[in-house]
Formats: C-alpha cells, sequence, structure tokens
C-alpha cells in the first residue's frame, strides 16, 4: 500500500511516466484491484505509446491489462488488450502467450457468455490457438485447447500423430 501511495504522488507530478504507471498497476494488482490495475497499466501503455516519461514495457502493459479486464468479466476490454499484446509482441513466446490467452478468453466467452442470439466465438478461440501453435510449435497447451473445440480424442497425445495445424519452417 506505502509503494502505491508514492507510486500515486509520483505520478501526479508526472502523469505522462509510463514506468510509474505500469509499478502502480503491478501494486494495485496485487492489492486485488483489478480494476485500478487494468487502468494504471492502459495508462502505461498510452503514455509509452506518447513518449512520455521512462519507457513501460508495452507489451506487459497490455498483456497485464487483459488479464484483469478478463478477470473482471470485462471480455470485449480484454480481448483489444491481447490483440494489443499481440501486435506489441517482441518476440515468438510474447505472441504466443498474448494469443494463448486470447483463445482461451474467446473460448470461455462461448462457453459461457452465449445467450439467445450470441455469436459462437469458437472459430476466433481455434484461430488464436492455431496462431500460438505456429509461433511456439511445441506449445502443448495450445494443442490441448484446439483438440477440446475440434472434439479430437485427448488419446492424441502427439501432434506428428494427428496434426491439427500445418507448422511451416521459417
Amino acid at each position: 500500500a506505502e509503494a502505491a501511495e508514492a507510486l500515486e504522488r509520483l505520478i501526479a507530478v508526472a502523469p505522462t511516466d509510463a514506468a510509474a504507471r505500469f509499478n502502480l498497476g503491478l501494486a494495485m494488482q496485487k492489492l486485488g484491484d483489478d480494476g485500478a490495475a487494468a487502468a494504471h497499466f492502459l495508462g502505461a501503455a498510452g503514455a509509452a505509446a506518447a513518449g512520455g516519461g521512462a519507457p513501460a514495457p508495452t507489451f506487459e502493459s497490455h498483456f497485464a491489462a487483459a488479464g484483469c479486464l478478463g478477470r473482471l468479466g470485462r471480455t470485449a476490454e480484454a480481448e483489444a488488450a491481447y490483440r494489443a499484446a499481440i501486435g506489441a509482441a517482441r518476440d515468438d513466446k510474447q505472441g504466443h502467450d498474448a494469443h494463448f490467452n486470447l483463445g482461451n478468453l474467446l473460448r470461455r466467452a462461448d462457453a459461457y457468455g452465449g445467450g439467445a442470439g450470441a455469436r459462437s466465438r469458437a472459430a476466433e478461440a481455434a484461430a488464436a490457438f492455431e496462431a500460438a501453435v505456429r509461433l511456439v510449435p511445441t506449445s502443448a497447451d495450445a494443442y490441448y485447447q484446439l483438440r477440446r473445440l475440434r472434439g479430437v480424442p485427448h488419446t492424441v497425445t502427439c501432434p506428428a500423430d494427428q496434426p491439427l495445424v500445418e507448422v511451416r519452417p521459417r
């Protein structure tokens, strides 16, 4: 709580300090306030994009905000934040993680968010898992989620047994 208060004082003096906003997001997350954490993570990403203050990790800002928003049930905002994280990913691991979490968000939205007239997000979730596998072909978790979405028996343990995604060498 003391760290959060100190960071809030810093932001009051330097509102465009992206690193301070990101760290305040981490502090609020640790305090269990996902709403405030998400706002600060998104603020950090916006400040970093505007070139404000010390640089903040843009991928990490969007990714952390997406997790907070997802836990709050704000699916559309979480989806936008995961897509922003995908755009800001600096390597295959970050891209994989953002695609994988986006796939899970969409899969859960499909399973639990559908009411009368709701559109299925299963195809979008599968596309996100496929993208994760293309980035990290050894991702057993992404393959598992693809199997679940496509109804492939879970006894298929090796992607070579029944490929779900064509992975091309780079």
